[in-house]
């Protein structure tokens, strides 16, 4: 199943490469990232004057597990969908294990897998791989997201970061270096003590019951999303699907 991209010819689309979870598993996880946002609205606020302010307190609008963020032309709409149907040929469904609470990030609200870095399960690796080459080798008008250039910034005094964004349009979540992290981000620059979030989320009954309930999430389908600048997706529904098998 898919969505008609009303794109055109000349518009720039940012997006992520995605996992999706199966429905009934995409459901909890809208719940959890929901319950999260209700049950820390009420903490006082820090005051963080920072180039993200405008960004404050939003939840994940799609939860999905990301594997390659890029930019393209509107031109490109149709090779993007062939990478996908290239890259699912020879993916199965699978369980991923989670870990049992929630990660809490000077920026984000994370809920990450259980094997990550080196441990990274070989599946997310290998796609992500596939999607990337296919990405590099099939399309023409690729560049970097808002998201690389910021982060180029940010790195300014470090070669190293630098070349792999230059190399690969990121140095977040790639093979290299062992960064791969598989995680549904759940909500973006929240802006409370992450302590106090902690202590708050860490005990809460509902949210333990979420948890245990995902422990093993079934993920069934490939597709891409178009992305904001913080890898946010701008819609609540993948742009371009395909079911594993």
């Amino acid at each position: 199943m898919n969505n008609i991209l009303n794109l055109s010819p000349f518009e720039r689309f940012e997006f992520a490469f995605i996992f999706i979870p199966s429905n009934a598993h995409l459901a909890l996880l809208n719940k959890l990232a929901t319950l999260i946002d209700y049950e820390i609205e009420n903490l006082k606020q820090l005051h963080t004057p920072t180039i993200n302010e405008y960004y404050h307190n939003h939840v994940v609008n799609f939860p999905h597990l990301s594997v390659g963020q890029y930019g393209l032309m509107g031109i490109e709409i149709d090779p993007l969908i062939h990478i996908v149907e290239q890259v699912s040929n020879n993916i199965p469904a699978f369980q991923l294990e989670m870990l049992p609470e929630l990660s809490f990030l000077d920026n984000y609200v994370f809920f990450d897998a259980q094997d990550c870095y080196k441990n990274v399960d070989p599946i997310f690796k290998n796609t992500f791989l596939r999607f990337r080459d296919q990405f590099f080798k099939n399309i023409q008008t690729k560049f970097p997201i808002k998201q690389a250039y910021l982060h180029k910034q940010k790195n300014s005094d470090s070669i190293l970061e630098l070349d792999l964004i230059d190399q690969f349009y990121q140095n977040w979540m790639i093979p290299e270096h062992n960064r791969m992290r598989p995680h549904f981000t759940l909500q973006y620059f929240p802006v409370f003590n992450k302590n106090l979030i902690e202590l708050k989320l860490g005990h809460n009954p509902k949210i333990q019951n979420l948890l245990k309930k995902l422990q093993n999430i079934f993920i069934d389908k490939i597709g891409f999303i178009e992305i904001d600048t913080f890898g946010n997706p701008t819609t609540k529904n993948p742009h371009y699907w395909i079911n594993l098998h």
